[in-house]
């Protein structure tokens, strides 16, 4: 547009109006001509005629906006490049076969592949990640219960999540072979939901201090893991760190080398109704961990059902910490924990032990009546005791504290956790009993191999044996086989036991010979993948 005309037009628009509010047409007529004379003048001084040159033009694109903070379920991605042919649209859903006849030839493609968001649904069969994977997008796997397996031989880990965004997991098993140090499976951020899953293999390498662990929760990760298993990894079965904060429940953690359930740094969460047999520790924390342990059964571990270290804290609250074959409790170095309604019994040495610089409190917590040690407070610790039903020892004597007895030996029952056998008396038979039930997680449905063995048995020596099985709801079935020599003798539950039950919870073992008590074990069953 021409700006000279422009403005000129704008001063006799100016002059008409003046014209219009009624001034004499001599003066509007003056001061327009005036107005115009000046704008004129403007126009002469501040828009010479411009000379003409070859100018280059850069189109520079305006900064981006500052990030928004997305959702746990979202992940910021840049829009796709245009091309000649537009792409297809992703798809949302993906299903993989095993053989590789799915919409993608194997996993690691579908991981790659899939947008944001997406559900990857894998039929039952092996998948074999020749490396390890990383995720770094919302994404949801469903495996076909019980018959869904991720494997690798790979260092570092089979799988890891990295956050933000969400990644759900349900019915896949994760295992790692070989003997490469690794992880199975590791998730550092984001918001997790794992369900009916098993992790199995980890790799522990001590020189370098690193793998062995089931599933590894780090950083700031959130979530939810119910109904899974973690057995046979060299470290911990499952392990937070750093500020996880994520909820354990109903999940079955067995023989691990160190920790079914690890806490280290200024982790926390809950952890609720979870089995954790044969480990080293049933439940470990460290460092300033403080997470709230709930009516968790921990039993026959090589150590401790419950170990406090460094200035850990949190509550314990109502769990069965109860034939482990040091002690129930173990508290140590600085920490701190609440202890308020556990019961401990039939541990090896000692039911609640306080060491070093232990403290906080211990109310309303149940031990045996004839353990050498049941609460026993040594060293600097300094707890404050209360109203506790155990038998009294070192410190704790003057600490204070009930010696109440429990009642004597018979099955104790513990609402929603089935029976325990507390108090054990001498076997009826001087021998080395050797005990095994339910080494392996048991499905719905599934059986559970029950066996007894007398490690000093000699040939042609042999005693009839019954074995009494109580389930979650208290009610008992038995059966009877023979033992012989230094020989297995097994019974298999169900199968073996008229009127049983598959209840899911906790079942005690108990092996008599002629009404004499021999020994004591148990096993649990619930619906995770693997059981």
């Amino acid at each position: 547009m021409n700006f000279r005309w422009y403005r000129i037009a704008l001063a006799l628009f100016v002059v008409a109006l003046l014209v219009g509010c009624g001034g004499s047409g001599g003066d509007e007529a003056a001061q327009g001509t005036a107005i115009a004379a000046a704008i004129e003048g403007t126009l002469t001084a501040q828009a010479p005629s411009p000379t003409v040159a070859a100018v280059t033009v850069v189109v520079t694109p305006p900064p981006p906006p500052s990030p928004t903070p997305l959702p746990p379920t979202a992940v910021a991605t840049a829009p796709p490049l245009p091309t000649e042919v537009p792409p297809p649209p992703a798809q949302s859903r993906i299903d993989l076969k095993a053989d590789g006849s799915g919409d993608y030839a194997t996993l690691e493609e579908a991981l790659a592949q899939a947008p944001e968001g997406a559900e990857i649904h894998l039929d039952g069969g092996v998948y074999s990640l020749a490396a390890p994977v990383t995720v770094h997008k919302s994404l949801s796997l469903y495996g076909e219960p019980y018959g869904t397996v991720i494997v690798s031989d790979a260092a570092e880990q089979v799988l890891k999540f990295e956050g933000p965004g969400q990644f759900v997991v349900d019915g896949i098993i994760f295992r790692h072979e070989g003997s490469a140090a690794a992880n199975v499976v590791v998730v550092l951020g984001g918001q997790i939901a794992f369900s009916a899953c098993t992790f199995q293999g980890g790799v522990f390498d001590k020189e370098a201090n690193y793998g062995g662990n089931g599933l590894f929760l780090g950083r700031d990760t959130q979530g939810q893991v119910y109904d899974c298993e973690a057995t046979k990894n060299q470290a911990e079965g499952i392990l937070l760190r750093e500020q996880a904060q994520v909820e354990i429940a109903r999940s079955y953690l067995h023989h691990n080398e160190d920790c079914g359930l690890g806490y280290f740094g200024q982790s926390g969460g809950t952890a609720a109704a979870n089995s954790l047999f044969h480990n080293s520790y049933g439940i470990c924390l460290m460092d300033t961990a403080a997470p709230g342990l709930t009516a968790n059964i921990s039993r026959f571990n090589a150590i401790s059902g419950l170990a406090y270290f460094g200035q850990a804290r949190g509550e314990a609250r109502e769990n069965d910490c109860s034939f482990n074959e040091y002690s129930g409790i173990l508290v140590q170095g600085q920490a701190q924990p609440t202890l308020v309604g556990n019961q401990c019994f039939a541990n090896g040495e000692i039911d609640i032990a306080y060491y070093e610089s232990g403290g906080g409190s211990a109310q309303g917590n149940l031990c045996s009546t004839d353990a050498p040690e049941g609460l026993y407070v040594a060293e600097s610790a300094s707890p404050a005791l209360s109203d506790n039903l155990c038998p009294l020892a070192g410190a704790a004597v003057q600490a204070g504290g009930s010696q109440v007895a429990p009642p004597s030996y018979n099955p104790i029952f513990l609402q929603g956790h089935g029976p325990i056998c507390f108090n054990r008396p001498a076997p009826a038979v001087d021998a080395e009993w050797q005990t095994s039930a339910g080494t392996r997680s048991v499905s719905p449905g599934g059986s559970v191999e029950l066996a007894l063995r007398n490690k000093w048995g000699e040939p042609g020596e042999s005693y009839p044996i019954t074995v009494r099985v109580i389930n979650p709801d208290g009610q008992e079935t038995s059966a009877e086989t023979t033992l012989a020599g230094d020989e297995d003798a097994i019974l298999i539950y169900p199968d073996d036991f008229g009127g049983a039950t598959d209840l899911q919870g906790a079942y005690t073992v108990i092996w008599e010979i002629e009404g004499g008590f021999v020994a004591c074990d148990g096993f649990v069953m619930a619906g995770g993948a693997g059981w």
